[in-house]
């Protein structure tokens, strides 16, 4: 039967209605809803059976009771009978009738189904109350149910697919992201930071994710011209990734490391974190053998011959292999006989992997992906894997990166047994003889992009960088860490202990709380003898407790041993309750040393530090009981780990009870003690907190806390009663107010002075919000623990204000603004400061950074100051990428910084990269000056490997000017390099090199000198026959400074015994000159024989069938793969 529309009533709700969603829902009993434009009244048939409804009585059909609402808006559908209408409640609220999206009336059964739309929720219990209305508006019966809003998210859960995948960089998981409201439901959709501390995260396209399915294509980085420039780079971008949710949950695509490692993966939501691992065990597959052998004989012999060493024989050997050793064993072994494995070509030592930045060249102009799976700053790298389990020499870590109070975190280079089951219960015993020492530097927020460590010559790899965030009036308690990774976040030269940070650092976060940056790292030192010994045992004992021990022996020669060990752990408790726990001991002399302090001169560290934190939801009024208790003796100390306070004792006790859903009541107890040579007080606290939701617009803060302050140096006692009321206000759905006073009746605390907080938030729309924090107080906010020595972030600020707009674009792109107003006292001065920063996405390829700070100078001996800077970012194609910036502080002195970037696909074949940064700075008495740049440049034809061309120049210079006792500084080094070869008929094959140094230093005690070195070789092969060829070769190394030459050529004639078996003989025609133009008759002329090998088809181990290498010889091509060294 054709429906019939009734034009009156269509009428009537068309002009009250407001716009309607896209879809409306229809029972499966109806027929099918017409089109929105045609929204209105229908009689329709029922194919279906529908069940009569009373005159008076109601049914609401669609949401059912207790049902969680997905969807943006809420959509109700209620029956009645024919003739009557329907009255709807929302949360105490009459749904105006123009929230009536559709009205049926099904004349054979005689009922009558209204659908209401567009209903907003608050988050958690909503009540719905339908009523019916007879004709004269009269009620009847009424129903009511409750509905369930998704609220923000308070509880991350993070469900890899596989708990392991193979490394390579060809396996790989799904990891799916649940977000739960406090009702335990799904989240509002909102976005996820998801990111990993190994491998790469990819977010999937959706029908992939929805089927299960991971990348199809996981070798390399496809054909992206930016990710051929540095794997590395682009493997540390996708290590971060911000997803969406789609009803409550998100998935993400984590993709294996070249190398074995643990994926600590980390999802977060504002204040809401979770934490999950996937292992990434080592590859099985077939065996694989690299390397070269080569003997020379002869006194003559170019080796020989070049380097000016005694003697008639050399001899090298350098091979990575990996296969299966014995069963399900994998063996990996790399060994180089001259010199360690992880050794620039500038002759410098280095930890894991190695910075792009470091390498001769920074692009090869393929898209293969490029890591180290043999780490090792020594000539041996060995490894034996089985399962979980492996036993290693190479470069480590100790596996105490979680071990609580008794962290450490050194990256040193040794032997390291680790012993694991399928439960994650492991034994780690590791050993290694260092030769370099340990610093640790803290950097308060706010500072100038580039900064100088209180060390030179620091050992690349072994750094680490660690942005903290630490409570206000706490600062011994850390809100949160992020470990920065290097060329992403920040830049390092080691030789001249420069950090450049590529992100700015402010002072404060958004909610006021401080900043500040962490830098552990290895330095050379001459005359250090040291050996480490550490163990590291983790159980899990059922589904409720894990334990875990920790020791560590540092044995130095000066100082002795320094012990330094430790117990942690965690029970599950029931209810979601968990229980933490850690103890930790020290003892000896320790040698460590930063900017913050220096422990050499020290005497013993003996002490013990104590940690137990405990949080239990209880059924009574939904409560949750939580406790906490740390100490640390004066003496104890561990600079490898996380800060701990010396001399501090901390307990404390809350409840936090439930009566109603819109009420929170919290009791608190709270005892300090402080007992150290420069602190000697006590503090305890009361507090009693009333946090109660009176509608989903209006919510009050009320708190009492009495404290009383003993402190035994000053002899005085403190005794305050502090009140804190606060109101947040929600005008509209998008504005919200908030306000907070904290008033002491009579003395104040000095941690807790009088302040008064705003805070305004207008949400523009899903993906922009304006905010407005400011703080004034009477009084800066001074901790009592003593931290003097801790290097801990203070500030002696009163006022700070936060103003903005954060708006997120797209996936990559973002806006934040900042305003700080800041008036504090350093000595005799003070300042009142007054900032901005903005990111401005002018468009999809070009974007605009800002930031501006300015300082007022109210009193005292100092001056006003600026700090300023620009960024641009471009990026036309997807094949090319750039970007500037500068910067400017003229805060006692003046310091300015240039960068300026560009990478990309210049046409086919050609890839192209080119950075420089410069840096003047005048602080105090002395100015100095930077410059660090780099050009690359690669081609390589994407049709053929017959011809190949890599070049790279770098350009390094500082500057400083003279100060009391000091003279002034010039330092400046040239590194070019450029490598080629081309096949120019099938038997006849041309190599190239050639490589120039200029090095340059001096001061006014010295005279500044200079040296230039250049070298080049050039080398033709022709092949003779399938077993012999002849091959020419020129090699020329001077230095003009000293008029020193030396040049070599030679020819030689080869007979390969095997495929690749080569024995030659030659004659070397070699002459040298000496500095005054002198020749050098120890150049040696004559006749050599040498002994050369691949080992890969030697021994015919290189994972490549003889078939298929067969089957791909003929066309010209090679597909670039992964590189190891």
């Amino acid at each position: 039967m054709t429906g019939k529309r009734n034009e009156a009533t269509d009428a009537s709700l068309l002009a009250a209605s407001l716009p309607l969603p896209n879809t409306v829902s229809s029972p499966a009993s109806l027929s099918p809803p017409l089109p929105l434009s045609r929204v209105g009244t229908y009689e329709t048939a029922a194919p279906d059976y529908v069940e009569p409804i009373a005159p008076g009585e109601v049914v609401v059909a669609q949401p059912a009771a207790e049902e969680v609402i997905m969807s943006p808006a809420l959509s109700v559908e209620a029956r009645v009978a024919e003739g009557w209408a329907v009255a709807l409640e929302v949360n105490g609220e009459r749904v105006n009738d123009s929230h009536i999206g559709e009205r049926r009336l099904d004349h054979k059964n005689k009922v009558s189904t209204f659908t209401f739309v567009g209903l907003n929720l608050r988050p958690g219990p909503n009540r719905l109350k339908a009523t019916a209305m007879s004709k004269e508006g009269v009620a009847a019966r009424s129903v009511e149910q409750i509905v369930y809003g998704r609220g923000p998210a308070r509880r991350l859960e993070i469900v890899p697919a596989k708990r392991e995948v193979q490394a390579g960089g060809r396996d790989a998981t799904l990891v799916t992201v649940r977000a739960f409201d406090q009702w335990g439901h799904p989240a509002a959709d909102g976005q996820i930071a998801v990111q990993t501390s190994a491998g790469r995260l990819l977010v999937p396209n959706a029908n992939k994710a929805k089927n299960g399915e991971v990348n199809s294509s996981l070798q390399g980085e496809g054909t992206n011209a930016i990710a051929a420039i540095s794997a590395e780079q682009i493997n540390q971008n996708s290590q971060q990734q911000m997803a969406q949710l789609a009803g409550g949950e998100t998935v993400v695509e984590l993709i294996s490391d070249g190398a074995p490692a643990t994926a600590k993966l980390h999802a977060s939501a504002g204040e809401v974190e979770a934490e999950e691992e996937v292992r990434i065990i080592p590859e099985v597959r077939p065996a694989l053998l690299v390397g070269l052998a080569e003997i020379s004989i002869g006194r003559a012999a170019p080796e020989i011959s070049m380097r000016g060493e005694e003697g008639n024989f050399r001899s090298r050997l350098a091979f990575y292999y990996r296969g299966q050793f014995f069963g399900q064993n994998l063996l990996t072994l790399a060994y180089d006989s001259q010199r360690p494995l992880n050794r620039t070509a500038a002759g410098r030592d280095r930890l894991f992997q190695l910075d792009p930045l470091e390498r001769v060249y920074p692009l090869f102009g393929d898209s293969s992906t490029r890591f180290e799976d043999a780490q090792s700053n020594s000539k041996l790298y060995a490894r034996l894997d089985r399962g979980r389990s492996y036993a290693m020499f190479g470069d480590f870590d100790a596996d105490l990166q979680t071990a609580g109070l008794a962290t450490y975190a050194r990256n040193l280079t040794g032997v390291k047994l680790h012993a694991e089951n399928a439960n994650g219960d492991f034994v780690t015993v590791t050993g290694a003889r260092p030769d370099t020492a340990f610093a640790r530097d803290v950097l308060p927020g706010g500072f100038l992009s580039l900064q100088r460590l209180s060390h030179f010559d620091i050992l690349p790899g072994s750094e680490t960088v660690t942005l903290e965030v630490r409570d206000r009036r706490n600062p011994e308690i850390i809100l949160s860490r992020q470990t920065l990774a290097r060329s992403v976040d920040y830049n390092l030269n080691p030789a001249s202990g420069e950090i450049f940070f590529l992100r700015p650092i402010s002072v404060f976060d958004y909610e006021l709380n401080l900043l500040q940056t962490v830098v552990t790292y290895e330095y050379r030192a001459s005359d250090l003898s040291s050996a480490v010994y550490t163990a590291r045992a983790q159980k899990r004992f059922g589904q409720t407790l894990q334990l875990g021990l920790s020791f560590v022996d540092q044995r130095q020669a000066d100082l002795g041993s320094f012990l330094l060990g430790g117990v942690d752990g965690e029970w599950t408790l029931p209810r979601r309750g968990k229980l933490q726990f850690a103890w930790a001991m020290s003892r000896g002399r320790v040698a460590a040393n930063g900017n913050v302090f220096n422990t050499i001169g020290d005497g013993e560290h003996n002490g013990q530090a104590y940690r137990v934190e405990l949080e239990q939801p209880l059924p009574l009024y939904d409560s949750v009981l939580r406790a906490n208790f740390s100490r640390s003796d004066e003496d104890f100390l561990n600079p490898f780990g996380q800060t701990s306070t010396p001399g501090a004792q901390r307990a404390g006790v809350s409840l936090d009870l439930r009566p109603r859903s819109s009420r929170v009541i919290r009791f608190q107890l709270l005892d300090e003690r402080n007992r150290t040579a420069n602190v000697d007080n006590e503090r305890i606290t009361a507090g009693l907190s009333w946090n109660e939701t009176w509608t989903d617009r209006l919510r009050t803060f009320f708190a009492y806390d009495f404290r009383r302050l003993n402190d035994e140096l000053s002899e005085r006692d403190t005794t305050s009663n502090l009140i804190t009321a606060g109101v947040e206000y929600r005008p509209t759905d998008k504005l919200e107010l908030s306000v907070k006073r904290e008033q002491n009746l009579g003395e104040s605390d000095p941690t807790y002075p009088n302040q008064t907080t705003l805070s305004a938030r207008y949400q523009f729309n899903q993906q922009a919000r304006l905010f407005f924090t400011q703080r004034l107080a009477s009084a800066p906010i001074v901790p009592i623990a003593d931290v003097a020595n801790t290097g801990f972030a203070a500030t002696g600020s009163r006022r700070e204000t936060a103003i903005g707009v954060e708006t997120q674009f797209g996936r990559y792109t973002s806006m934040t603004g900042r305003y700080q107003l800041e008036n504090g006292i350093n000595g005799t001065d003070s300042f009142a400061v007054i900032g901005l920063q903005n990111r401005l996405p002018l468009s999809k390829v070009f974007s605009l950074d800002l930031q501006y700070e300015r300082g007022f100078h109210l009193a005292g001996q100092g001056e006003s100051f600026n700090t300023g800077g620009i960024g641009l970012s471009w990026q036309p194609t997807a094949n090319f990428r750039s970007s500037a910036r500068y910067e400017l502080r003229d805060r006692n002195g003046l310091g300015q910084l240039l960068t300026i970037g560009a990478a990309g696909k210049m046409g086919d074949g050609v890839t192209a990269l080119a950075q420089v940064q410069m840096g003047r700075a005048v602080f105090g008495e002395r100015g100095s000056s930077s410059f660090n740049g780099t050009a690359a440049i690669s081609f390589r034809p994407l049709d053929s490997d017959r011809a190949a061309l890599l070049f790279s120049y770098t350009r390094r210079s500082l500057a400083q000017d003279a100060t009391t006792g000091r003279a002034p500084t010039r330092d400046r080094s040239d590194t070019l390099s450029s490598d080629g070869l081309y096949q120019l008929t099938k038997d006849l094959e041309l190599y190239g090199r050639f490589a120039l140094r200029l090095s340059a230093n001096g001061d006014q005690t010295l005279a500044f000198a200079s040296a230039l070195t250049y070298l080049g070789q050039g080398r033709a092969q022709y092949r003779l026959s399938r077993r012999f060829d002849l091959a020419g070769e020129v090699r020329m190394l001077a230095q003009p400074a000293s008029h020193t030459r030396r040049f070599s050529s030679g020819a030689e004639l080869g007979y390969w015994a095997l495929s690749d078996l080569r024995f030659g003989g030659g004659y070397n025609f070699t002459s040298a000159v000496e500095p005054h133009g002198l020749p050098n008759f120890g150049a040696r002329r004559g006749f050599y024989f040498t002994i050369s090998s691949k080992l890969s088809n030697l021994f015919d181990l290189f994972g490549t069938s003889r078939q298929g290498l067969a089957a791909g010889g003929g066309s010209g091509q090679t597909q670039s793969g992964g590189e190891s060294q």
